[in-house]
């Protein structure tokens, strides 16, 4: 068909110079849909705080560029109803020549699209111009695992007797019992927790709550992490993982996995 045939002839990548001064070529009504797109993503849509960052990122990438062609043609301010086939197209040729990954570029489209969509709705363009985008075929990775009887040798070895010690220890029983996500760990306070039924309360995507269960290990395992909470003083209700800024950051449980993962020569590319 025409897309499989068209071949994509990427435009020079703008300086850095140009594509700042693309943005100041942003006109107000633009400025506002787009602020008013990324509000809607996060309060309509439910995005996380991640995909809300990274779709916001993607489509002002593609705004700078169509801008600086709208300047360098004299065509004046980008407008919303300026977002046209054409320009999106030499965005993902521009990314494709970059070598971006096929996953990347998918979701680039797919961030042009929730932006076009709501143009369209709003009734500043009349037909979708990213819906001619064909987004690349993602493979799939297999999941890189541990074998169950080398992480229950290490669950079930010794921790150092430590507030950090049985903070990790926790976190990995945790995650093996109940197979939250890291974004779900982190989010959980103490009040979530119910040590005598072992189950907890946890807020997933897109605001929906749920109950997971765990059994006596990893109950265990938090007992010990909540006595050493009260022991340094800490409040009865707050973050279940506490951090320097008041939750524990998705990095730092990344690097506490790691770490143990490590002791059993495991680390490479497994993740919470």
């Amino acid at each position: 068909n025409a897309r499989t045939r068209w071949t994509p002839v990427p435009a020079p990548a703008p300086s850095a110079e140009s594509i700042e001064f693309a943005r100041s070529r942003w006109s107000r009504g633009l400025r506002s849909a787009y602020d008013n797109w990324r509000r809607q993503l996060a309060a309509v849509e439910g995005k996380s705080p991640h995909t809300v960052s990274a779709y916001a990122a993607d489509v002002r990438l593609a705004l700078d560029r169509l801008a600086a062609a709208a300047a360098a043609s004299g065509a004046g301010e980008l407008e919303p109803g300026g977002v046209d086939e054409p320009g999106l197209r030499a965005v993902v040729a521009l990314l494709n020549a970059r070598g971006q990954a096929p996953r990347t570029v998918a979701r680039r489209i797919a961030a042009f699209r929730s932006f076009c969509g709501y143009l369209r709705r709003r009734g500043w363009l009349e037909d979708d111009p990213s819906r001619a985008l064909g987004a690349p075929r993602a493979g799939r990775r297999l999941p890189r695992f541990v074998p169950e009887e080398e992480l229950a040798g290490l669950l079930d070895g010794s921790w150092p007797d430590t507030p950090e010690g049985r903070r990790d220890h926790a976190i990995l029983e945790l995650l093996y019992a109940t197979g939250i996500r890291l974004s779900e760990l982190v989010g959980l306070d103490r009040e979530d927790l119910d040590l005598r039924q072992g189950c907890a309360r946890v807020l997933g995507k897109g605001g929906k709550e749920r109950i997971v269960v765990f059994g006596a290990a990893a109950r265990a395992a938090l007992e010990r992490h909540l006595e050493a909470l009260r022991a340094e003083g800490a409040p009865a209700a707050g973050p279940l993982f506490p951090g320097r800024r008041g939750r524990i950051s998705p990095r730092t449980v990344q690097r506490a996995v790691g770490k143990h993962l490590a002791r059993l020569g495991r680390s490479g590319g497994r993740s919470p």
